[in-house]
């Protein structure tokens, strides 16, 4: 496993834009797995991500990416609340 993150944390291994796996060769990985990240990029960005996923796994490789909210219920809960709290879901945080 390598802890891969845009800034430098006690537990980054290397320091590189997430959005793209540009460092990585063709059918270099066997898994890429993400945590709440996916819902950070713009559209634009997410497609350019996957294909960049496809290129660099093996053959039989894993994508897991976990974490990514329902982005419209969220905002929805918080401007309808009108509290800057976001009901149940910060309860899970």
């Amino acid at each position: 496993m390598l802890n891969i993150d845009a800034r430098v944390t006690h537990v980054t291994d290397m320091v590189a834009d997430c959005s793209r796996l540009r460092g990585f060769d063709d059918s270099s990985l066997v898994m890429i797995f993400s945590n709440a990240f996916f819902e950070h990029l713009y559209r634009r960005q997410q497609l350019p991500l996957l294909r960049d996923c496809a290129r660099t796994l093996k053959p039989g490789g894993i994508v897991l990416f976990l974490g990514i909210s329902d982005f419209g219920s969220v905002s929805r809960e918080y401007l309808d609340a009108g509290d800057g709290k976001i009901g149940e879901y910060s309860r899970l945080v």
